[in-house]
């Protein structure tokens, strides 16, 4: 009778655990497709996996073949005019191809201004690809099966299987049968970016102002920002930014770039819950120390001399663009308030634009009360989540279950 009773305590405690790491489970960096803003690659013997991207690649040459996102291969083969001889980084949701076209190597080859191309893939839900070269070269994206493409100036739209866009920079675009040419120039680097906006759940206005941003050239990068790490993509060749500080209802992130002139776009993606921003909260957005007007979607892409900021949410997730009229290193500040007028501010609305911050996007609604301080994690303190409430009563029925056998046995014994 001594050994049912050990083997019962060992169950009851056993079901908390296992019930704890479920909810684990659940809140790893494995996150559901629909509400993660990126995953993490795998590398090996070429094969790059994802958890919304994957393909495979030359070491060597930097050639990619099946370029996958979610389950539809878009290109089944990237390739190039020119050769370059280059080696592979991958970190985390970042994938890094660095090739030149000369023996040096690439300190020499890069500083001195011959050719060179550098490959970044990001494993997030838009799958971005993005390709830069320097110096003359044409590159080549032969299309998947069920995907087709038009030009429009200097866009590529793809559709049929995706719906997205391929943007050039500084190239020149053309098709032949079911292959995209791009042909860059001699002076300066040339950019091709991949994107397949209608897959990231972010608010609409933004994802309109995203693809308008990259279609001018005006969109620098962006971030994203959740539970689980951050990620940059960067959209200008030679801008940077990092998450510097991330603390209650404040974020701060440091950008920079060398070699970009004129103003661009950062747009920060981040998880609502991190902020705490609904309608009854007033966004206080500061650029180098000095809090900044809010202004409209489109006159954030006419630009400006001035730093100024955008602002839209949707059930999941906050996004702030703002406006970087000149470039050496500057701090963004984001923070979230009680709103004394109980209305979403963030600023004054310059230029005649109307305040957009307080919509709801993307078919959702505005939820404002998911997000208030008493809501809690699921990884947070305040009650007993209801895996493990189950888990200790269907232990307690085993319990019963096994003593009552072990009395019956017993009974007979005597």
């Amino acid at each position: 009778m001594k050994r049912i009773w050990i083997l019962a305590l060992a169950i009851l405690l056993a079901v908390p655990v296992t019930a704890s790491m479920v909810s684990a489970s659940g809140a790893s960096g494995h996150q559901n497709a629909n509400t993660a803003y990126f995953g993490h690659f795998e590398y090996a013997n070429g094969f790059v996996k994802g958890n919304f991207v994957s393909f495979q690649v030359d070491a060597k040459s930097g050639v990619i073949e099946n370029y996958t996102v979610g389950n539809t291969t878009i290109f089944e083969k990237i390739y190039y005019e020119n050769n370059t001889i280059g080696h592979i980084k991958v970190a985390g949701a970042r994938f890094f191809y660095y090739g030149v076209a000369s023996p040096f190597g690439w300190n020499n080859t890069h500083k001195k201004g011959t050719m060179w191309r550098v490959i970044m893939a990001h494993d997030n839900p838009v799958g971005v690809l993005h390709i830069v070269t320097h110096g003359q070269d044409v590159l080549k994206y032969k299309l998947a099966q069920g995907i087709n493409a038009s030009i429009s100036n200097s866009t590529i739209i793809l559709s049929g299987k995706v719906s997205a866009y391929l943007f050039t920079f500084n190239a020149m675009p053309s098709m032949q049968n079911d292959t995209i040419y791009i042909k860059t120039k001699d002076n300066g680097a040339a950019s091709a970016i991949f994107i397949e906006p209608s897959d990231m759940n972010i608010p609409k206005k933004i994802k309109n102002m995203e693809v308008k941003g990259l279609q001018k050239h005006k969109l620098g990068g962006e971030m994203y920002i959740g539970p689980h790490g951050t990620d940059f993509v960067n959209y200008t060749y030679g801008m940077h930014a990092k998450l510097a500080m991330e603390k209650k209802n404040h974020i701060q992130v440091q950008v920079s770039a060398q070699g970009v002139n004129g103003g661009r776009i950062i747009l920060i993606n981040v998880n609502r819950t991190m902020l705490n921003y609904n309608s009854s909260m007033r966004l206080m957005v500061k650029f180098d120390g000095k809090e900044i007007n809010k202004t409209s979607v489109d006159n954030l892409l006419n630009g400006s001399t001035q730093a100024m900021y955008a602002v839209d949410y949707n059930n999941d997730t906050v996004s702030i663009a703002i406006y970087v009229p000149h470039f050496s290193e500057h701090v963004i500040d984001v923070e979230s308030e009680a709103s004394s007028n109980g209305a979403s501010s963030g600023g004054s609305v310059n230029n005649g634009g109307n305040s957009n911050g307080g919509s709801s996007n993307n078919g959702g609604s505005s939820n404002s009360g998911s997000s208030n301080e008493n809501t809690k994690s699921p990884g947070s303190s305040g009650g007993i989540p209801s895996t493990m409430l189950w888990g200790i009563v269907a232990a307690i029925i085993v319990i019963v279950i096994v003593v009552a056998i072990a009395a019956a046995k017993k009974s007979k014994s005597h």
